[in-house]
Parts: structure tokens; C-alpha cells; sequence
């Protein structure tokens, strides 16, 4: 297991799926809460995730499988960043990779092309999760991986449409240069304008409340006039 601490609240750490639990606790998987989520509560998961990713990128780490699916919430509200499979080290702050690694659907060009890459492409999929995070789905998620990934080489960055706000559409367009140079540093996007926006973790309490209301819903739901579950 890789376990990273530092001096915030997030702590950054990799164990099976299945077996996350701290004091007793199972974490929350993001990816299994409602499909959409809000923004004051995308600005808090992606302030607590850059914090992570810079503490990795500053230590000549990269994540390289950044997606909503490994990132957990505790119930006091607490953000981890999980899922270390595919992680590496660099021995060098300017030294590039070019290994394919990662889940195709948050692939940065750069990697699907086999190129040299740095930490840039974790700050690419990272883009690809707060669109996840916005509208439920990453994009080109209703293709193949193998078309999908033409998809990514050949056709401009993913916008995010729909009634949002200017700063988050802003954050998601810094993320989602086509050429790593242009996209911002996870240093860079703590000083963005949606992520000045971000409260406290502790307000995503809020949000397991929803889910927890939600899955009583569904549980009602499920009973039919017969009183009978199907």
C-alpha cells in the first residue's frame, strides 16, 4: 500500500476496492453517489484533490488513473485520493514518461499517442472528472475505449454545455489543452476562481445525506401496491 500524509486534511493511499476502511468506516465511493452532482460541492472535491495532487507532483509523483472511481469521501467529510495500480515516480521534476497506462475514457492525448508525458496528464484527467462529476458521465463514455480514444486524439477538448457557471466551464477549458504546455498546474488551478468558491469538506456531509436519502427512495420504490418487494 502507498500511503502519502501531508499537512491538510486529505491523506493519499491505495488499498483493494473492496477492503477501504479506516477506524471501522467504509468510505464512500464518489462514483456511487448521485449522478450529478452540484458545484459548491465539485469545487470542494476538486480544491481537496488538487491539494493531493500537488503534494504528489511536488514529490516527482504522478497519479495517472485520476477519475471519479477513486476518489472517496469518509462520512466526517474528508476527501482520499486512492488507487495508486498505476502510479510513478519520476526522478526528476522535468523528467517525462511514455508508458500507456490509465482508463482510456480519462487518457490525456500525449498518452494515447504514446508520447512523452508528464504530470499534465493527471491535470487532463482531472478535467475529464469534474465534466464525470458535472453531468454524471465522462465524455465519449457511450463509445469503445479504442473509439473513444480516436475521439480524444482527433476531435477538440470536451467542452461542458448546459446551465453552468462561467468559472467551472473556465476550469474544466484550463484543464483540457490539447498540448500539455498550456494546461495549468495543480498550483495553478488552487488559485482559480471556481476553486476560491470551495467550503469546507465538512459540508459534504451534506451530500452523503442526499444519497442516503436517495437509496431509501429507491428502496420505496421498489414495493409494489401489493406491499411486496419485487
Amino acid at each position: 500500500m502507498l500511503k502519502l500524509k501531508y499537512n491538510t486534511n486529505i491523506r493519499v493511499f491505495c488499498r483493494q476496492k473492496q477492503n477501504i476502511y479506516r477506524n471501522g468506516v467504509l468510505f464512500k465511493w464518489i462514483s456511487s453517489l448521485i449522478r450529478q452532482l452540484q458545484e459548491p460541492y465539485i469545487a470542494i472535491i476538486l480544491k481537496e484533490i488538487l491539494q493531493a495532487l500537488y503534494y504528489l507532483h511536488f514529490n516527482q509523483k504522478m497519479h495517472r488513473d485520476i477519475k471519479a472511481a477513486n476518489i472517496l469521501i469518509h462520512k466526517n467529510g474528508t476527501i482520499k485520493l486512492c488507487d495508486f495500480g498505476v502510479s510513478s515516480n519520476t526522478t526528476s521534476s522535468f523528467q517525462k514518461l511514455q508508458t500507456f497506462v490509465g482508463t482510456p475514457y480519462y487518457m490525456a492525448p500525449e498518452v494515447i499517442l504514446n508520447q512523452e508525458y508528464d504530470f499534465k496528464a493527471d491535470i487532463w484527467s482531472l478535467g475529464i472528472t469534474t465534466i464525470e462529476m458535472a453531468t454524471g458521465k465522462p465524455p465519449h463514455y457511450d463509445q469503445k475505449p479504442q473509439v473513444a480514444m480516436k475521439k480524444i486524439i482527433n476531435e477538440e477538448s470536451p467542452i461542458l454545455e448546459g446551465n453552468l457557471s462561467k468559472q467551472l466551464k473556465n476550469f474544466i477549458s484550463c484543464c483540457l489543452k490539447k498540448q500539455p504546455e498550456q494546461r495549468h498546474s495543480a498550483e495553478q488551478l488552487l488559485n482559480h476562481n471556481f476553486i476560491k468558491l470551495a467550503k469546507k469538506p465538512s459540508y459534504l456531509l451534506d451530500l452523503l445525506d442526499i444519497d442516503i436519502s436517495q437509496k431509501k427512495v429507491l428502496q420505496c420504490q421498489k414495493v409494489n401496491k401489493q406491499g411486496q418487494i419485487q
